[in-house]
């Protein structure tokens, strides 16, 4: 199913090549705006909550550079805030961070989703944007997702 996922992202955004290994020096080594003080590879590599984390460079079709992050939530060793019908736990959970460079080298932020799956088999995928400085916040502040 992962891998249905994210092929599924790469056919939407029509990725056809890598881009440089520069463009994830350019995220990771980059700030947001809310948090100078700490580089996103930082942030994204001290959060307790993932298991793994792959980071990719991409281009698309149209020659726009985007850099993508997935890291794979620990499910067991989680504190989980959302509650499903009945008693089924969260099996697996992971997110994807989409990163879009812009000409001048900065970056931004163009895509958040959450993939998850629970022990009946009901799996959900929902993006957002307007809530995703809310869940990049409490990744910064290496605290549990809260869905």
């Amino acid at each position: 199913m992962k891998l249905k996922f994210i092929g599924l992202l790469l056919v939407m955004f029509g990725i056809i090549g890598c881009s440089s290994k520069s463009d994830i020096g350019i995220v990771k080594n980059g700030h947001l705006e809310f948090a100078n003080s700490i580089t996103v590879g930082q942030a994204f590599g001290a959060y307790r909550y993932f298991k793994s984390k792959t980071w990719r460079a991409l281009k698309t079709e149209d020659g726009k550079r985007i850099v993508e992050f997935v890291g794979e939530f620990d499910c067991g060793n989680m504190e989980i805030k959302k509650k499903v019908k009945g008693s089924n736990k969260l099996v697996e959970q992971r997110l994807l961070v989409l990163f879009t460079i812009k000409p001048d080298n900065t970056f931004k932020i163009s895509g958040v989703n959450f993939h998850s799956k629970f022990s009946n088999g009901l799996e959900n995928d929902f993006s957002f944007s307007e809530i995703s400085s809310i869940f990049i916040n409490s990744l910064y502040q290496n605290e549990p997702p809260v869905l």
